[in-house]
């Protein structure tokens, strides 16, 4: 495979122009992080020390970031000065300078081809890890072995495009669906949106809807489906008498989620899974009803036996048979988590205080939206030229490899 006619260059001065010299240090200023102009470690260097030391936080310390600066920027400092930058003020600058790439990035990223009759796809999950119990008043975990502080990564992510739209840190105690559609909830119209069980909220739902959107979510067995008549009257129906067989897929129009006013229409799909499948997640369900203490309902473990989805998309643009096929890209998402984790490490972090722990958080993820920002063009290129499918994994292996060449 001939690389020669990818151009190289163009992109290595895109993601440079993320990182102009002016424009860091203006940002520096505005976060109080560099106060006067004689100061030896300017903002572009503060950057790149955090962004391009591609060690996890269990094997970085003062004096290896130290080190890095020597080497690679000539800048000499003590351990105890660089340590004193790490402030609020560093967190500040780092966190603009995220948002910063995260704009950039996707403001002009290449469409997959795809032949899908939506404006988005908008995949959302989160991601929890535990951190160092001396930040447990920031990050609250949970009691036992779940860890005393626990970091909680909430992401959205544009299928079609590739594109990271949101990232937002939480508490690991924290429900998914306090965490709706993005900070700034903004609904693109004929766009759809796939949410796991965790962010199931009606509300929200209802917001997509009245949009001119369309949501695919796991329904939950235990809410409230409903038919309507001619008069406009409302009657609950059992789901258990529509369940199908195993390897059947059963499909209800014209269904009614929801209580009171509060109600949504959709199409309910029910699919009868195997046996193994259904053993699968019964174990996991009395694992975490033994935990909890809480004893599990018979409902509970008989709908272990079936998917349920729910969504508003019409069946020309949703067919029933695409819905689970659909709703299993949602795992797009895992892999990048797992890129996060095992190429980056960046659920490895030794004991700092808090100010250094979000730095360093920051700049692991800016170097994780510089890199899904090369394969994706990357990729966008060998798809268009060879039909050849880029491995993410492999691709961020590479470019982490080669981040300080």
């Amino acid at each position: 495979m001939d690389l020669e006619n990818f151009n190289q260059e163009e992109l290595l001065r895109e993601i440079k122009n993320c990182f102009t010299k002016k424009e860091l240090e203006q940002l520096a200023k505005e976060s109080k992080f560099i106060r006067r102009n004689t100061s030896r470690l300017t903002g572009t260097s503060f950057l790149l020390m955090n962004v391009f030391d591609t060690t996890d936080g269990k094997e970085r310390s003062l004096n290896d970031s130290c080190d890095w600066l020597e080497e690679h920027l000539g800048i000499s400092m003590t351990k105890q000065s660089l340590d004193e930058r790490y402030n609020a003020a560093s967190v500040s600058y780092l966190k603009m300078c995220f948002n910063r790439v995260l704009q950039i990035v996707n403001k002009d990223l290449l469409n997959r081809k795809m032949d899908l009759p939506f404006s988005k796809i908008q995949l959302t999950d989160s991601t929890s890890f535990k951190i160092p119990s001396n930040l447990s008043s920031f990050y609250k975990g949970y009691a036992g072995k779940g860890g005393k502080a626990v970091l909680k990564m909430h992401l959205n992510y544009d299928f079609l495009t590739g594109s990271v739209e949101d990232i937002f840190l939480t508490d690991g105690t924290k429900n998914d669906n306090t965490y709706k559609l993005g900070r700034l909830e903004q609904i693109i119209a004929n766009a759809l949106y796939i949410r796991d069980l965790g962010y199931y909220d009606l509300t929200q739902f209802i917001k997509i809807d009245n949009a001119g959107a369309y949501f695919l979510s796991r329904g939950k067995t235990d809410a409230v489906y409903n038919i309507k008549n001619d008069k406009g009257e409302y009657t609950r129906i059992d789901l258990a008498a529509y369940l199908p067989r195993v390897g059947q897929v059963k499909e209800l129009t014209d269904i009614y989620v929801g209580g009171n006013k509060n109600k949504v229409k959709v199409r309910l799909i029910l699919e009868g899974v195997p046996k193994k499948v259904a053993q699968q997640r019964l174990k996991r369900l009395e694992a975490n009803a033994s935990k909890s203490k809480y004893p599990v309902s018979e409902q509970r473990k008989s709908m272990c036996y079936f998917n349920v989805y729910i969504t508003n998309a019409p069946a020309e643009s949703l067919p029933t048979s695409f819905v689970r096929l659909i709703y299993t890209i949602r795992w797009q998402i895992e892999l990048i988590f797992k890129i996060w984790k095992s190429v980056f490490k960046i659920d490895k972090v030794r004991k700092m205080n808090i100010f250094r722990f979000e730095s360093y958080i920051y700049s692991k993820l800016i170097a994780i939206l510089l890199t899904l920002n090369i394969h994706n063009k990357l990729g966008q290129y060998l798809w268009d030229e060879y039909d050849f499918e880029l491995s993410p994994m492999k691709a961020a292996k590479l470019i982490k490899k080669n981040s300080t060449d």
